[in-house]
């Protein structure tokens, strides 16, 4: 039995993406970016504002005066901080949540999508690939299809986890064999929903199954966000009962012509980047 139509059922229910939120990430992911705009955009939230402001004037950015706005803001910072500030505050109320189908404690599914952010951020510099503010944003929302999934993956878990030691095949798979859907395909319809660009919530979508991409514009962000989340994975943060199932694909590793200690590399520039984002991102 496929639960597919009740977990989409439930997907329309999840709340949506503010307004400005939206606007926001539509506007960077265009090419060109109107910073007026977006400036203009966070003015008229004053959540948003009061929360960036809040952050910006943290010890994390340690700035040697008081920053009192936005166009402030992004003179000091510049546009790619706050932008990565506005993300934080508006996402992070809904993943620091308890996902307990995913046996993820409280804050343990935003480490996680904080970290495939920062990872991702790092292969793409490695690569040059040149947009940094995209491959951040996807990457930091690759897992929210596991909160839509959370409660079915919980009821039927010991189904899912029988059925993976029995086949060896990874928890995704048979997570979508048994529920109809798994988290990729329902963190891309959340996405969908939302109003977020197709060019973000591709990498969502396939971010398990990255050689299954059927959009060549889209292909090495796909890859980029595998691979970060699969090496995060790999290094425990924030994972849940899922985690020891993921692997690199091969195949990606090779696109993006990778080596051994290109991998170490990304882990040990991530660890780090964690620890200066503890406070901003309230890991």
């Amino acid at each position: 039995m496929s639960f597919k139509k009740e977990i989409l059922e439930n997907i329309k229910a999840l709340p949506t993406m503010s307004t400005t939120t939206s606007k926001i990430v539509t506007l960077l992911g265009s090419k060109d970016i109107d910073m007026n705009k977006i400036i203009q955009l966070i003015q008229f939230d004053p959540a948003i504002t009061t929360n960036v402001l809040k952050l910006v004037n943290s010890s994390y950015f340690g700035l040697q005066k008081q920053v009192t706005s936005i166009k402030q803001a992004v003179v000091l910072l510049g546009l790619n901080q706050v932008h990565r500030i506005v993300i934080a505050v508006s996402f992070s109320p809904l993943m620091n949540n308890k996902i307990d189908g995913y046996d993820m404690p409280s804050g343990a599914l935003w480490e996680h999508s904080v970290a495939t952010a920062v990872a991702s951020e790092t292969i793409a510099k490695m690569i040059k690939f040149p947009d940094n503010d995209m491959v951040f944003t996807a990457a930091l929302l690759h897992d929210v299809g596991k909160i839509a999934l959370s409660t079915f993956v919980d009821e039927y878990y010991n189904r899912i986890e029988e059925d993976v030691q029995n086949s060896n095949e990874s928890f995704e798979v048979v997570e979508k064999k048994i529920l109809g859907i798994d988290h990729a395909e329902a963190g891309a319809v959340i996405l969908k929903n939302w109003g977020i660009p197709q060019n973000l919530f591709m990498p969502v979508l396939w971010h398990h199954d990255p050689d299954a991409c059927t959009i060549d514009d889209a292909q090495k962000l796909v890859d980029i966000v595998h691979l970060a989340d699969s090496l995060c994975m790999a290094g425990g943060m924030g994972v849940g009962r899922d985690g020891l199932q993921y692997r690199p694909s091969e195949n990606v590793v090779k696109r993006l012509k990778f080596k051994a200690i290109m991998l170490e590399s990304i882990m040990s520039q991530t660890m780090t980047g964690i620890e200066n984002l503890k406070e901003i991102f309230e890991i």
